[in-house]
Protein backbone atom coordinates (compact mmCIF):
# COMPACT_ATOMS: atom_id res chain seq x y z
CA UNK A 1 0.00 0.00 0.00
CA UNK A 2 1.40 3.27 -1.12
CA UNK A 3 1.21 6.11 1.34
CA UNK A 4 0.91 9.73 0.23
CA UNK A 5 4.04 11.66 1.12
CA UNK A 6 2.05 14.90 1.34
CA UNK A 7 -1.49 15.91 1.79
CA UNK A 8 -3.09 18.85 0.11
CA UNK A 9 -5.41 20.75 2.40
CA UNK A 10 -8.35 22.10 0.45
CA UNK A 11 -10.07 23.53 3.47
CA UNK A 12 -10.79 27.27 3.64
CA UNK A 13 -8.38 29.41 5.65
CA UNK A 14 -9.42 30.46 9.07
CA UNK A 15 -11.27 33.75 9.25
CA UNK A 16 -8.91 36.41 10.55
CA UNK A 17 -10.03 39.09 12.88
CA UNK A 18 -9.23 42.29 10.97
CA UNK A 19 -10.13 45.61 12.50
CA UNK A 20 -10.62 47.25 9.13
CA UNK A 21 -12.33 44.37 7.40
CA UNK A 22 -15.22 45.50 5.28
CA UNK A 23 -14.18 49.19 5.40
CA UNK A 24 -13.08 51.29 2.46
CA UNK A 25 -9.87 53.37 2.53
CA UNK A 26 -10.27 56.92 3.87
CA UNK A 27 -9.48 59.84 1.52
CA UNK A 28 -9.80 63.64 1.42
CA UNK A 29 -12.28 65.17 -0.92
CA UNK A 30 -11.26 67.99 -3.23
CA UNK A 31 -13.35 70.41 -1.18
CA UNK A 32 -11.53 69.43 2.02
CA UNK A 33 -8.14 69.91 0.36
CA UNK A 34 -9.10 73.34 -0.94
CA UNK A 35 -10.45 74.41 2.47
CA UNK A 36 -7.22 73.26 4.16
CA UNK A 37 -5.07 75.12 1.66
CA UNK A 38 -7.23 78.20 2.15
CA UNK A 39 -6.74 78.07 5.92
CA UNK A 40 -2.97 77.68 5.47
CA UNK A 41 -2.95 80.66 3.13
CA UNK A 42 -4.86 82.85 5.58
CA UNK A 43 -2.55 81.90 8.45
CA UNK A 44 0.51 82.56 6.28
CA UNK A 45 -0.86 85.94 5.22
CA UNK A 46 -1.40 86.86 8.85
CA UNK A 47 1.97 85.68 10.18
CA UNK A 48 4.36 86.35 7.28
CA UNK A 49 4.41 90.17 7.62
CA UNK A 50 5.19 89.84 11.32
CA UNK A 51 8.03 87.42 10.57
CA UNK A 52 9.42 89.69 7.87
CA UNK A 53 9.22 92.69 10.20
CA UNK A 54 10.97 90.77 12.98
CA UNK A 55 13.72 89.73 10.58
CA UNK A 56 14.15 93.30 9.34
CA UNK A 57 14.42 94.59 12.90
CA UNK A 58 17.16 92.03 13.56
CA UNK A 59 19.02 93.28 10.48
CA UNK A 60 18.71 96.89 11.67
CA UNK A 61 19.95 96.07 15.17
CA UNK A 62 22.93 94.03 13.92
CA UNK A 63 23.88 96.85 11.56
CA UNK A 64 23.57 99.39 14.38
CA UNK A 65 25.91 97.29 16.50
CA UNK A 66 28.41 97.08 13.63
CA UNK A 67 28.19 100.80 12.91
CA UNK A 68 28.64 101.78 16.54
CA UNK A 69 31.71 99.53 16.82
CA UNK A 70 33.28 101.19 13.77
CA UNK A 71 32.64 104.70 15.13
CA UNK A 72 33.78 103.95 18.66
CA UNK A 73 36.94 102.14 17.55
CA UNK A 74 37.82 104.86 15.06
CA UNK A 75 37.66 107.74 17.51
CA UNK A 76 39.32 105.78 20.29
CA UNK A 77 42.16 104.96 17.91
CA UNK A 78 42.41 108.64 17.04
CA UNK A 79 42.81 109.59 20.70
CA UNK A 80 45.29 106.80 21.39
CA UNK A 81 47.55 107.29 18.36
CA UNK A 82 47.69 111.03 18.83
CA UNK A 83 48.33 110.57 22.55
CA UNK A 84 45.72 113.08 23.73
CA UNK A 85 43.23 112.98 26.59
CA UNK A 86 40.88 115.65 25.26
CA UNK A 87 39.10 115.54 21.91
CA UNK A 88 39.74 119.27 21.53
CA UNK A 89 43.44 118.40 21.23
CA UNK A 90 42.99 116.01 18.29
CA UNK A 91 44.18 116.87 14.81
CA UNK A 92 40.59 116.59 13.56
CA UNK A 93 39.32 119.21 15.97
CA UNK A 94 42.19 121.56 15.17
CA UNK A 95 41.68 121.17 11.41
CA UNK A 96 38.01 122.02 11.77
CA UNK A 97 38.86 124.95 14.01
CA UNK A 98 41.34 126.33 11.48
CA UNK A 99 39.42 125.71 8.26
CA UNK A 100 35.93 126.78 9.27
CA UNK A 101 33.49 127.45 12.05
CA UNK A 102 32.25 123.85 12.00
CA UNK A 103 31.81 120.88 9.66
CA UNK A 104 28.71 122.38 8.10
CA UNK A 105 30.58 123.65 5.06
CA UNK A 106 32.31 122.00 2.12
CA UNK A 107 35.80 123.39 2.74
CA UNK A 108 35.86 121.98 6.25
CA UNK A 109 34.54 118.61 5.05
CA UNK A 110 37.44 118.27 2.64
CA UNK A 111 39.97 119.16 5.33
CA UNK A 112 38.38 116.80 7.85
CA UNK A 113 38.29 113.75 5.57
CA UNK A 114 42.10 113.85 5.24
CA UNK A 115 42.29 113.25 8.98
CA UNK A 116 39.41 110.78 9.19
CA UNK A 117 40.87 108.48 6.54
CA UNK A 118 43.73 107.70 8.92
CA UNK A 119 41.33 106.06 11.37
CA UNK A 120 38.42 104.99 9.17
CA UNK A 121 39.96 102.95 6.38
CA UNK A 122 38.81 103.88 2.86
CA UNK A 123 36.37 106.52 4.09
CA UNK A 124 35.10 108.76 1.30
CA UNK A 125 33.65 112.24 1.35
CA UNK A 126 30.26 112.59 -0.32
CA UNK A 127 29.85 116.34 -0.49
CA UNK A 128 26.35 117.77 -0.37
CA UNK A 129 27.15 121.32 -1.34
CA UNK A 130 24.11 121.40 -3.59
CA UNK A 131 21.86 120.96 -0.57
CA UNK A 132 23.18 123.86 1.49
CA UNK A 133 20.40 126.35 2.12
CA UNK A 134 17.63 123.89 1.35
CA UNK A 135 15.26 122.85 4.11
CA UNK A 136 12.51 120.85 2.41
CA UNK A 137 12.21 117.25 3.58
CA UNK A 138 11.56 116.19 0.00
CA UNK A 139 14.87 117.75 -1.04
CA UNK A 140 16.94 116.40 1.82
CA UNK A 141 15.76 112.99 2.99
CA UNK A 142 17.94 110.26 1.49
CA UNK A 143 20.54 112.72 0.23
CA UNK A 144 22.63 113.00 3.36
CA UNK A 145 22.18 112.29 7.07
CA UNK A 146 18.60 113.51 7.00
CA UNK A 147 15.74 111.29 8.16
CA UNK A 148 11.99 111.22 8.66
CA UNK A 149 11.01 111.45 12.31
CA UNK A 150 9.85 108.26 14.01
CA UNK A 151 6.55 109.52 15.43
CA UNK A 152 5.61 111.96 12.67
CA UNK A 153 6.73 110.76 9.27
CA UNK A 154 5.82 114.08 7.65
CA UNK A 155 8.66 115.83 9.48
CA UNK A 156 12.36 115.32 8.86
CA UNK A 157 15.43 116.38 10.80
CA UNK A 158 19.17 115.93 10.97
CA UNK A 159 22.22 117.34 9.21
CA UNK A 160 22.42 117.34 5.46
CA UNK A 161 25.48 118.44 3.49
CA UNK A 162 28.31 116.72 5.40
CA UNK A 163 28.40 113.04 4.56
CA UNK A 164 31.17 110.47 4.82
CA UNK A 165 30.83 107.01 3.32
CA UNK A 166 32.33 104.13 5.30
CA UNK A 167 33.84 101.04 3.62
CA UNK A 168 30.81 98.87 4.53
CA UNK A 169 28.39 101.21 2.75
CA UNK A 170 27.18 103.04 5.85
CA UNK A 171 27.37 106.82 5.94
CA UNK A 172 28.00 109.20 8.80
CA UNK A 173 27.17 112.84 8.99
CA UNK A 174 29.74 114.59 11.17
CA UNK A 175 29.33 117.93 12.89
CA UNK A 176 32.25 119.08 15.02
CA UNK A 177 31.70 121.94 17.45
CA UNK A 178 34.12 124.81 17.01
CA UNK A 179 35.93 126.71 18.40
CA UNK A 180 35.29 124.72 21.60
CA UNK A 181 33.29 121.75 22.85
CA UNK A 182 29.89 122.26 24.44
CA UNK A 183 29.95 122.14 28.23
CA UNK A 184 26.86 121.23 30.23
CA UNK A 185 25.32 123.60 32.77
CA UNK A 186 25.64 120.80 35.34
CA UNK A 187 29.08 120.89 36.96
CA UNK A 188 31.65 118.19 36.21
CA UNK A 189 31.72 117.12 39.84
CA UNK A 190 27.93 116.63 39.87
CA UNK A 191 28.07 114.61 36.65
CA UNK A 192 30.81 112.35 38.00
CA UNK A 193 28.97 111.96 41.31
CA UNK A 194 25.87 110.79 39.41
CA UNK A 195 27.88 108.10 37.61
CA UNK A 196 28.45 109.95 34.34
CA UNK A 197 31.68 110.36 32.40
CA UNK A 198 30.57 112.94 29.85
CA UNK A 199 31.42 116.49 30.87
CA UNK A 200 31.41 118.05 27.39
CA UNK A 201 30.22 117.26 23.86
CA UNK A 202 32.57 117.90 20.96
CA UNK A 203 30.69 116.59 17.96
CA UNK A 204 27.52 115.02 16.60
CA UNK A 205 27.30 111.93 14.40
CA UNK A 206 24.27 110.94 12.36
CA UNK A 207 24.76 107.33 11.27
CA UNK A 208 22.87 105.82 8.34
CA UNK A 209 23.34 102.06 8.59
CA UNK A 210 22.27 101.31 5.00
CA UNK A 211 23.60 104.35 3.17
CA UNK A 212 21.02 106.38 1.32
CA UNK A 213 18.54 103.55 0.81
CA UNK A 214 15.09 103.66 2.36
CA UNK A 215 13.43 103.95 4.81
CA UNK A 216 15.65 106.89 5.87
CA UNK A 217 13.93 107.09 9.22
CA UNK A 218 15.25 107.73 12.70
CA UNK A 219 15.22 104.59 14.81
CA UNK A 220 15.24 102.25 11.79
CA UNK A 221 18.24 103.04 9.62
CA UNK A 222 19.14 106.40 11.19
CA UNK A 223 20.79 106.85 14.61
CA UNK A 224 22.35 109.82 16.39
CA UNK A 225 25.48 109.79 18.56
CA UNK A 226 27.79 112.28 20.26
CA UNK A 227 31.59 112.43 20.52
CA UNK A 228 32.54 113.39 24.05
CA UNK A 229 35.50 115.36 25.32
CA UNK A 230 37.20 112.12 26.42
CA UNK A 231 36.73 110.52 22.99
CA UNK A 232 33.76 108.25 23.74
CA UNK A 233 30.94 107.79 21.26
CA UNK A 234 27.64 107.81 23.18
CA UNK A 235 24.01 107.59 22.01
CA UNK A 236 22.07 110.81 21.83
CA UNK A 237 19.60 111.22 24.69
CA UNK A 238 21.14 108.18 26.38
CA UNK A 239 22.26 107.68 29.95
CA UNK A 240 25.50 109.68 29.63
CA UNK A 241 23.73 112.56 27.91
CA UNK A 242 20.80 112.67 30.33
CA UNK A 243 23.00 112.48 33.43
CA UNK A 244 24.97 115.44 32.12
CA UNK A 245 21.69 117.29 31.52
CA UNK A 246 20.78 116.80 35.18
CA UNK A 247 18.00 114.22 34.69
CA UNK A 248 17.45 112.08 37.79
CA UNK A 249 18.50 108.44 37.37
CA UNK A 250 14.96 107.26 38.17
CA UNK A 251 13.64 109.15 35.12
CA UNK A 252 16.31 108.23 32.57
CA UNK A 253 14.61 105.13 31.13
CA UNK A 254 11.31 106.98 30.74
CA UNK A 255 13.03 109.84 28.91
CA UNK A 256 14.83 107.47 26.54
CA UNK A 257 11.63 105.62 25.63
CA UNK A 258 9.75 108.89 25.23
CA UNK A 259 12.22 109.94 22.55
CA UNK A 260 11.96 106.61 20.75
CA UNK A 261 8.28 105.78 20.58
CA UNK A 262 6.53 105.58 17.18
CA UNK A 263 3.17 106.01 18.92
CA UNK A 264 4.07 109.54 19.99
CA UNK A 265 3.87 112.20 17.30
CA UNK A 266 6.44 114.22 19.26
CA UNK A 267 9.01 111.42 19.19
CA UNK A 268 11.77 112.26 16.73
CA UNK A 269 13.54 108.94 17.22
CA UNK A 270 16.82 110.56 18.25
CA UNK A 271 17.09 108.34 21.35
CA UNK A 272 16.50 105.01 19.57
CA UNK A 273 20.19 104.06 19.64
CA UNK A 274 20.11 104.59 23.41
CA UNK A 275 16.93 102.54 23.77
CA UNK A 276 18.30 99.60 21.79
CA UNK A 277 21.77 99.65 23.29
CA UNK A 278 21.13 100.69 26.88
CA UNK A 279 17.61 99.55 27.74
CA UNK A 280 16.55 96.67 25.49
CA UNK A 281 19.74 94.60 25.27
CA UNK A 282 20.22 95.16 21.54
CA UNK A 283 16.63 94.43 20.56
CA UNK A 284 14.18 96.66 18.73
CA UNK A 285 11.10 96.60 20.97
CA UNK A 286 9.10 99.27 19.20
Amino acid sequence: MIKNSSRVDFSLPEKRDCQFAGRSKAAFTLAEVLITLGIIGVVAAMTLPALVQKYQKTVYVNSLKEGYTILNNGFRMMMAKEGVDLFEDTELFQVVKESGTDTDNVATEKAAVKVLEKYFQKINLVSRADLIGKSSCADLVGKGPRFWNLGNKKTCSGNYNMNYKLPNGMTMGLYIYSPSCYSFPVSSSEILAAGGKTTALCGMIDLDINGERNPNQWGLDGYRFWITQNGMVVPHWGKEYLIAKGVASANIAEKIIEGCNPKLSTSTGYSCAARIMELDNFQMKY
